[in-house]
């Protein structure tokens, strides 16, 4: 027997009702859309399978490098990026069937203090994120820049805006590890405003820095070294306090720290003519307090300036120096 007319209809009606509820049960919308929920569960397949610094983004194997030796330190003027930006090595395979693109839009950078990142690649061409499209079964090699905002620990956040997510975690060493630190060249007006003035205590290096604000204490002195060029220079020692507050030993050397006349120029260090000079102190124990002077070759009157460096930032400390007034 052949079945009747209504009772086709009535099976086509229930097959195409169910259509849509077995697509969406299988990974797939009926219009051949995955569906985002099934796809945030696929995309992220046998993480087990993967290398440390990798992820598996819609399809999309992102590997970073986690060798600090490839990594590239710059500094940089920026103050919106950060005074140190680093360029890591990575790596973007695409297994899928269709394109894929790590964009600004799709990939956000974390700093320790759970603060986005500014998106930098304005500033760097050669920034991944402005590669463009991956087509399928392609890879590529680039580099991410990252700001760097102290040591900690980074995230890299991936989200295609379509419920697949991903996070790579960066672990970011300490800059002085690195021997990276922020010492200016050069200062300027602007560059200058924000320095702590004598008398006011700031923390560089790791260390908790006073130079004395009492004029009256200052060491005017000429330096001893006949036959070098420096032979009766006169110099100006500013009576500092320095406590070390951090948990291990740190040091004041000469090579922490910059000076500037009263013109903005970089000028010469004379700690090496002057014993007392907080530069040869050496080692200074966790906890421990030294004092001593901060010498600055006299030029003329005006306010000289002290450069350091405390996690990628340039702190500078200003202090006035005049003879006649």
């Amino acid at each position: 027997m052949r079945p009747s007319a209504r009772l086709i209809a009535g099976i086509t009606s229930a097959a195409l009702l169910s259509a849509p509820l077995l697509a969406l049960a299988s990974g797939c919308s009926f219009l051949g859309i995955q569906n985002p929920n099934e796809a945030a569960q696929s995309a992220s397949g046998d993480a087990s399978a993967l290398p440390a610094g990798a992820v598996d983004f819609d399809d999309m194997i992102v590997s970073v490098n986690t060798d600090t030796s490839t990594w590239q330190w710059t500094t940089t003027e920026d103050a919106s990026g950060g005074s140190v930006v680093i360029a890591i090595p990575i790596h973007l395979e695409n297994n899928s069937d269709g394109s894929r693109v790590l964009s600004p839009l799709y990939c956000k950078i974390v700093d320790p203090s759970g603060t986005t990142q500014k998106d930098l690649t304005s500033t760097y061409a050669d920034d991944v994120l402005n590669s463009g499209s991956l087509y399928s079964g392609s890879s590529r090699d680039g580099v991410i820049h990252v700001a760097y905002h102290g040591a900690g620990t980074y995230a890299l956040k991936l989200d295609n805006l379509l419920g697949v997510k991903e996070e790579l975690d960066i672990t970011m060493p300490d800059a002085h590890d690195m021997g990276i630190r922020m010492l200016p060249t050069a200062l300027t007006s602007a560059s200058v405003e924000g320095a702590f003035p004598a008398g006011v205590t700031f923390t560089a290096e790791d260390l908790s820095i006073t130079l004395s604000a009492d004029r009256e204490s200052y060491n005017w002195t000429q330096a001893i070294a006949p036959g070098d060029s420096m032979d009766g220079v006169w110099c100006v020692g500013v009576p500092a306090t320095v406590t070390n507050t951090s948990g291990e030993a740190q040091s004041l050397s000469s090579e922490v720290y910059e000076k500037f006349n009263e013109m903005l120029d970089l000028q010469a260090d004379p700690s090496a003519y002057f014993a007392d000079d907080v530069a040869n102190q050496g080692t200074i124990e966790a906890g421990q307090t030294v004092t001593g002077m901060v010498y600055f070759i006299y030029h003329a009157d005006g306010t000289y300036y002290l450069a350091m460096d405390q996690d990628g930032t340039t702190v500078l400390a200003s202090v006035v120096i005049a003879q006649y007034s």
